[in-house]
């Protein structure tokens, strides 16, 4: 399994730390993320004929809601044809993947679904067998 780490320099608690007892401190936090994509989702969606442009603002909305979305490792909104759109997004384990499914763009989606889709959405739950992802830079 790939797993990244980000370490940052903790300024806040060496000024506490040297102020305190007149000596410098180099604090290192560790923060475990694991970037492996395990499990995924894919959503079909159908727009309903002449609500594309609203499907394709619903779908560009939800990324500032998933960039919060911190079991959400990746996450696509697609445009398939010219009423044919999706969404691929993946996770690192089943329990990421159900908060996603109760979370609020899944909420949003349920309640537009009869307003900008001709027939309800499928969803369908991947496991994912192999995946390319970019490599941490280190320092």
């Amino acid at each position: 399994m790939k797993q990244g780490f980000i370490f940052y320099f903790s300024k806040f608690l060496h000024n506490q730390f040297s102020k305190i007892f007149g000596i410098v401190v180099v604090s290192l936090f560790i923060i475990k993320i694991d970037l492996m994509p395990n499990v995924a989702l894919w959503v079909q969606l159908e727009a309903e004929k002449g609500k594309e442009a609203e499907v394709e603002k619903f779908l560009r909305d939800g990324l500032p809601i998933v960039n919060n979305e911190p079991g959400t490792i990746t996450w696509y909104a697609l445009k398939l044809s010219p009423t044919s759109y999706a969404i691929f997004d993946t996770f690192s384990d089943n329990k990421e993947r159900e908060a996603h499914l109760a979370g609020e763009v899944a909420k949003a989606l349920k309640e537009k679904a009869s307003e900008l889709f001709s027939k309800p959405p499928t969803i369908e739950r991947i496991d994912i067998l192999a995946a390319k992802m970019p490599e941490l830079q280190h320092h």
